[in-house]
């Protein structure tokens, strides 16, 4: 120890090797006689002691809040076919799952869900098997979500704040007896992964689109965020649409293309009794006419295709009666399955 350092006893050249010294809390050498050594001791052994208890109070303080991650629900990548990547939302506890095929418009592929009744676990959607060919083809439509617009848009021609735009007719392209744009344009999209989030009671994927103005026909900023949760109530699909430019409006409809899993001829649908139904009048080219009539069908009465001998058709259009909705918070449609004694209820 050096001349330089200052102790609290005066100055000097060394401090003995049967002496003590310790750091004051100003950083000055504290001397320590012998006959103090015996009491530094015991409050060396005492300041132990207070550490030990302040340690264990710290742990317990970092430790209490500490939760072990669930693995009830994850969520996992995957591949279709070699070529589209797709997540899937898993409940692990369950068997139940959703897979979302993220190059292809975030297109729900494949949905598995619980029996309330049975309690086993049964496909609900109808899929394309794994094949990622079929996927891209989109002959039907099968899970895809329908935005900006859903349904068909008659020769592609609309007129928005009197300004008049041209989509792309792309049914014709499968069915050339209609020339419509149809269902939109996020259909061959490969969607952006924002945000995976897992906790013990649900798991939640957010994917991203953006429409910059350059599609033909749609020449709007819109931004729009999809969000699936698997949880134990069920499936829930939402969808966030944002107008990107504050200085004027856009145009903005959304839909669902599922295929429901059932099974012909025994299978019924019951459309929510809370309001009234209109069915939409479609022209030859499937295009809306403007005219609605009351309809009272789809009551769980007449099952989905008639019958063998007389087998019916549907692709039709119903909406709720303004007048009567605005009561309802959700409407629920179901689909109920005699065969299988399942019943998949769609809230909206």
């Amino acid at each position: 120890i050096n001349h330089s350092m200052q102790m609290d006893y005066g100055a000097a050249s060394s401090i003995s090797s049967t002496r003590s010294a310790q750091f004051s809390a100003d950083g000055r050498i504290r001397y320590i006689s012998p006959q103090n050594r015996k009491r530094c001791r015991v409050c060396r052994e005492s300041w132990k002691t207070m550490c030990f208890v302040l340690l264990m109070v710290l742990l317990a303080g970092v430790v209490a809040p500490i939760r072990v991650h669930s693995t009830r629900f994850k969520i996992e990548d995957e591949k279709i076919g070699g070529l589209l990547n797709a997540k899937v939302l898993r409940n692990t506890e369950t068997g139940e799952y959703a897979e979302v095929v993220v190059d292809y418009g975030g297109r729900v592929e494949d949905l598995v869900l619980r029996s309330n009744s049975t309690g086993k676990v049964w496909p609900v959607l109808l899929t394309h098997n794994g094949s990622a060919a079929a996927i891209m083809e989109n002959a039907w439509w099968k899970g895809m979500l329908l935005l900006p617009w859903a349904n068909r848009i008659a020769y592609g021609n609309y007129t928005f704040f009197n300004e008049s735009h041209h989509l792309y007719c792309n049914e014709n392209t499968t069915n050339p007896t209609r020339i419509n744009a149809l269902h939109g344009l996020l259909a061959h999209k490969k969607l952006l992964t924002p945000k995976e989030h897992v906790t013990d009671e649900y798991a939640e994927l957010s994917l991203y689109y953006n429409f910059n103005g350059l599609e033909q026909g749609y020449p709007f900023l819109l931004d729009v965020v999809i969000v699936y949760r698997l949880s134990d109530a069920g499936f829930n699909i939402t969808i966030e649409a944002t107008n990107a430019n504050l200085h004027s409006p856009l145009p903005f409809y959304v839909g669902w293309h599922p295929y429901f899993k059932c099974t012909a001829y025994s299978s019924y649908v019951t459309l929510d009794n809370c309001t009234q139904w209109n069915h939409v009048e479609l022209n030859s080219n499937m295009d809306p006419t403007g005219i609605t009539d009351l309809y009272k069908g789809f009551d769980g009465t007449s099952p989905i295709g008639g019958n063998k001998t007389d087998p019916t058709f549907y692709d039709d259009e119903f909406k709720p009666r303004s007048g009567t909705a605005k009561k309802c918070e959700v409407l629920n449609t179901k689909i109920h399955d005699t065969v299988t004694n399942h019943t998949v209820v769609l809230w909206q």
